[in-house]
């Protein structure tokens, strides 16, 4: 929750931050195993007997120990690594979480098939809060790094019970390495892309972690939090939807390219604005939110802020290869996409932090097109067609980004930052949703309708 990454800046240092960086890259790298529990596939999966459940579920439960050993044991050789010894047990901690969550898996993937997602949610919300008070208090109190750690450990812990409190599937004593063959091929392909696209999406905290110490990786880290917020709430919520809903249109490319255009446009209504409104107010909002101590982090929000409104729709295209069954390709385009990234992650770092994220920016931008026309291919879609939903909430966010900038520089210089943004904030609303009005009412109505919807069927007796 951004709310509570404010919180914790507030009350700890950037080296903090930098500190769970460089685990979480490890925390990370171990994370990837829990692919091989094929989750995944039991969402795209037409069919999923109670065989195959349980034989996921003691092969989750299985990798979540073999995980935790692996990462417990390998803390050491990263702190050698980055040159930090308080990284080790920082990371011997956190890999307990793969227990815990590997425990769980089984029974949100049947959730997430069966589209109870307000459940989920709600689930996530109560894990979220209750991780995140456990760790204010803890970072209130002086723990450091300690309550990022705390924090971490109580959502998942707080996440896994619930998910088995939700679900009435329980596993069985049952495992057969010939249900999972049924799955493996997916499961495979996709573990595959998941391991290269790690690699390729964190290479820049572990490079920046070794060679600019943990104060860089700290700015680097909060900065990428707070401009991907959108990429990981909004535009994964809906990812969420979108997987089990187009897996049952799997066979149906007419269908399946309409249901993706209009969550595509919904998404977009949502991140556009958000993203360009950062963009036209960093400044002002870091120093206010966070404190002086951060605007380093400023500079690269600016640069980063481009990547994170393409990628609010760019992460979509993933649910297209796996709900067509076609990870196999997902995972040929990671490796391609992922070595250029990795590549440009290697070049900036000669020029630092700020190298790293403008080098990050450029090749990601270059790689936009083509990860979006690969996998329209599979629905007989073209690039056109994407241009076509977005273009009225992309016109919006740009003439709300230019009013905002404009009155800050023309109105507002040299005004205080709680003046700038508790004045800006509300007039980029107000521009946003009355150019939105007029651009793009359709839309807006479906949304509104749909939340009527939603809400008279929570009100309703059961």
């Amino acid at each position: 929750m951004i709310l509570t990454t404010i919180i914790m800046a507030r009350l700890l240092t950037p080296s903090d931050f930098g500190l769970l960086g460089m685990a979480m890259v490890i925390i990370g790298f171990g994370a990837l195993f829990r692919e091989l529990g094929a989750e995944g596939a039991l969402i795209q999966c037409k069919d999923t007997p109670e065989k195959l459940l349980s034989s996921v579920f003691w092969l989750n439960v299985l990798l979540g120990v073999a995980t935790m050993a692996l990462v417990y044991a390998s803390a050491p050789l990263a702190a050698y690594f980055y040159h930090e010894p308080k990284v080790s047990q920082v990371i011997k901690a956190l890999s307990l979480v793969f227990v815990i969550s590997g425990s769980s898996a089984v029974h949100a993937a049947i959730l997430t098939r069966n589209m109870e997602f307000k459940q989920l949610a709600a689930l996530e919300i109560v894990s979220a809060l209750a991780g995140a008070s456990v760790g204010i208090v803890c970072a209130f109190y002086g723990q450091g790094v300690w309550s990022l750690v705390y924090q971490s450990i109580t959502a998942a812990a707080v996440s896994s019970i619930s998910l088995w409190m939700a679900s009435r599937w329980r596993p069985v004593f049952f495992f057969d390495r010939n249900e999972l063959k049924t799955v493996w091929g997916y499961t495979l392909n996709l573990s595959g892309y998941t391991l290269f696209n790690y690699f390729a999406r964190n290479a820049d905290n572990f490079l920046i972690g070794r060679y600019c110490g943990p104060g860089n990786l700290g700015y680097y880290s909060v900065a990428y939090q707070i401009m991907f917020y959108p990429l990981q709430t909004i535009s994964a919520v809906f990812g969420r939807v979108m997987f089990p809903v187009l897996s049952k249109l799997q066979d149906n490319n007419t269908g399946f390219k309409n249901a993706y255009i209009k969550m595509v446009s919904v998404i977009a209504m949502f991140t556009f604005p958000i993203m360009f409104g950062m963009l036209a107010v960093a400044d002002p909002l870091v120093t206010l939110l966070l404190g002086a101590k951060w605007e380093p982090a400023i500079w690269l929000i600016l640069v980063l802020a481009p990547v994170g409104l393409v990628q609010s729709i760019g992460t979509t295209v993933g649910v297209i290869y796996k709900a067509k069954g076609r990870t196999g390709l997902m995972f040929k385009w990671g490796v391609f996409a992922g070595m250029l990234i990795i590549l440009s992650f290697a070049i900036g770092l000669q020029w630092g932090v700020r190298g790293v994220a403008v080098c990050y920016a450029l090749v990601s931008l270059a790689l936009a097109y083509p990860n979006f026309a690969i996998p329209f291919r599979l629905i007989d879609m073209k690039v056109g067609d994407l241009s076509e939903a977005l273009w009225r909430p992309l016109v919006c966010g740009v003439g709300m980004f230019m009013t905002v900038t404009g009155l800050k520089y023309l109105v507002f210089p040299g005004w205080s930052s709680v003046t700038v943004v508790s004045t800006l904030v509300p007039v980029g609303v107000v521009v946003y949703t009355g150019l939105s009005y007029l651009l793009n009412r359709e839309s807006m109505r479906e949304i509104i309708v749909e939340l009527a919807i939603n809400r008279s069927d929570d009100k309703s007796p059961p």
